[in-house]
């Protein structure tokens, strides 16, 4: 459903969307594909028309330098000079007012498509001190060189900075202080000028109940003294346009009361937050999430109930107000994300936490969840990630397990394509593991492993995917061939591949249903085989994999 926000009259409709480019939740979305929103009439009679795109690893706003192209009937955003980043999520909003004075606001996310020589295992590999007990880590690129630098949440009032060289080999920036101690951060470019942003709750400790917002100079130095005022005991945090203006505006988990709630505030567009809407959700909330989950073109909050054995939704109205939703029943959640595990274009969720299950939930795509699901993870698990690790168009699911106090471990969990999980893979890690997080660390296209290791002599785990200790060469600015129309029915034109290259194309069972080769451009026109049934394949060129919705 796409949102239309009426004006004046009550018969009144915005501009009509006809398709978007990635699909909303799209899970390996092509890394150099443009981003087009196509409208029913010609843009001639639509005004204004706005597309802004932000990147959560690379860039941030990436319409500022780059903003988007109005044609006939779409707007599109083309990923240059950069492509997206190897399992990064990319949002974007789409606004336009029709001649009647009507507006059309839509909201979506999707994944950037995750591949490289990535088996999904990880090798052992380097513990990168920190400050003391760091609770979480995230990855991004911070300093604006086209590699992702780490950044963690230490229980000391400090966040770590450290740059990347390139590999995975990391240093020492200056450190970000806050106000209280930190158990959560989140990186997003919220006052628009392309780079990260630091945004980092204080949990209650008598300093007040504050999230401290600190604005990146581009080279990775953060400065400024916003401090935003929430509820009581701020933990978890996360960033996404809710009212559809356009920016990012930020929502905290706030544990600290006998009933838990999400506090809200909205982004002015500068990186200024106001507002004291606080959202009702259930008991001792841990971690909150966002995504659009009734498919409505706005995006709803999800929270991780640490006291009750739930998980919160709520939908929003579209202006950024929630309410309603369902509690869906968990095994003590800690953690929670979301992503379309079984490939039917929604949202589902997963949690975790102390009960050594991932509990996988799935969505009937009006944002109601049900199931039983319940996958075997390590002791204590505190964290929790989901990308591709195996390069199969898929989201699989990592956790950070804290094991008790004692040595930590990673818990990697494959999907099978359809929201089933499998595998016994533990990645050691240092002691009491709290925080994970994937990124493409050392440039080769796969999603590599970081690990917060909660100790006095805290440490990052740094963890890469697939087999080698290295990239052999320089892939950052490697591209994703791609796909046209993705989905499609018979006849599939794809670009960017190797010229004169294999392309094949796998059905879920691994079975080669099609195969061609690649022109000396590296392009070719696929013809689909007759009565091919639908449902999602992946076509494979090299050590490339997009995947392809049949219908």
């Amino acid at each position: 459903m796409l949102a239309a926000l009426p004006v004046g009259a009550a018969w009144a409709q915005g501009p009509v969307i006809t398709s978007v480019v990635p699909s909303a939740n799209a899970c390996a979305a092509a890394r150099s594909g443009a981003v087009t929103v196509t409208f029913q009439d010609p843009l001639a009679a639509i005004a204004p028309v706005s597309l802004q795109v932000f990147s959560s690893q690379r860039g941030g706003r990436r319409t500022g330098a780059t903003p988007a192209v109005r044609s006939a009937n779409a707007v599109s955003f083309a990923p240059t000079p950069h492509p997206f980043v190897a399992g990064e999520r990319v949002q974007a909003t789409v606004s336009a007012t029709g001649a009647g004075g009507a507006a059309t606001r839509k909201v979506l996310q999707f994944t950037a498509a995750a591949g490289g020589t990535g088996s999904g295992t990880f090798l052992p590999g380097p513990d990168v001190p920190v400050g003391r007990g760091p609770a979480n880590v995230v990855a991004g690129d911070v300093d604006g060189d086209g590699d992702l630098d780490l950044l963690a949440a230490n229980f000391n009032t400090e966040v770590s900075v450290l740059l990347n060289g390139g590999r995975g080999t990391f240093s020492s920036a200056p450190s970000v202080t806050m106000s209280g101690d930190i158990r959560h951060l989140a990186l997003a470019d919220v006052d628009g000028d392309g780079d990260l942003d630091l945004l980092a709750p204080t949990y209650a400790n008598g300093s007040g109940n504050l999230v401290g917002v600190r604005l990146n100079d581009g080279s990775g130095r953060f400065s400024g003294s916003q401090n935003v005022p929430v509820d009581q005991g701020p933990y978890g945090v996360a960033t996404g346009d809710v009212d559809g203006d356009g920016d990012l505006d930020l929502l905290t988990a706030n544990n600290a009361r006998s009933t838990g709630t999400v506090s809200v505030r909205l982004n002015d567009g500068t990186g200024t937050f106001s507002g004291s809407h606080n959202v009702p959700v259930g008991r001792n909330p841990i971690s909150v999430a966002v995504g659009d989950v009734d498919n409505d073109g706005d995006l709803d909050l999800l929270t991780a109930n640490a006291n009750s054995q739930t998980a919160s939704v709520r939908v929003n109205n579209g202006a950024g107000v929630f309410g309603g939703g369902q509690e869906v029943p968990v095994v003590d959640p800690f953690t929670i994300a979301v992503g379309d595990v079984d490939a039917d274009g929604d949202l589902d969720l997963v949690t975790v936490g102390r009960g050594e299950q991932a509990s996988v939930r799935l969505n009937n795509g009006t944002g109601t969840f049900s199931g039983s699901q319940n996958v075997s993870v390590g002791p204590w698990s505190f964290g929790l990630a989901m990308g591709d690790v195996d390069g199969d168009g898929d989201l699989d699911i990592v956790s950070a397990n804290a094991n008790g106090g004692g040595p930590g471990t990673a818990s990697v969990r494959l999907n099978n394509g359809a929201g089933i999980f499998s595998g016994n893979q533990e990645v050691s890690t240092g002691a009491i593991t709290q925080g994970v997080a994937l990124g493409d660390i050392d440039g080769d296209g796969d999603l590599d492993l970081l690990a917060a290791n909660s100790t006095t002599a805290g440490t990052i785990s740094v963890r890469l995917n697939g087999g080698t200790a290295a990239a052999a060469a320089d892939s950052r600015n490697a591209t994703l061939f791609s796909l046209f129309p993705n989905p499609a029915s018979n006849v599939v034109t794809i670009a960017g591949t190797e010229p004169n290259a294999a392309v094949e194309v796998f059905d879920a069972l691994g079975r080669r249903v099609a195969a061609t080769r690649a022109d000396a451009s590296g392009a070719v026109v696929l013809q689909l085989p007759a009565r091919l049934p639908t449902g999602i394949y992946l076509v494979r060129s090299g050590t490339q994999s997009v995947r392809l919705a049949v219908e």
